[in-house]
């Protein structure tokens, strides 16, 4: 993922790679499931997790594309996946 920044002459891109939300979810994941064993009718976290690791498994399977652009005046915003 980059995070894109541009103003007038000033450019700043921040490169986020997904595999590092990947692998803090996954490591999340464990806590949650120590919860989940410790206290077994609190299911909703469990599915949380299941469900964001789902998602960040199918942005990186999709490929190259942006999420978000905002210009105004000389200034850029965006946000791609590539």
């Amino acid at each position: 993922m980059l995070l894109g920044v541009r103003h007038r002459s000033f450019r700043f891109i921040l490169p986020v790679p997904l595999f590092v939300f990947y692998d803090l979810l996954w490591s999340l994941n464990d806590l949650v499931e120590l919860g989940t064993r410790a206290f077994p009718r609190q299911k909703l976290p469990s599915i949380i997790m299941r469900s964001l690791m789902n998602i960040l498994q199918e942005l990186r399977q999709i490929g190259p594309w942006q999420l978000m652009a905002v210009s105004f005046g000389d200034s850029r915003i965006s946000i791609d996946f590539k």
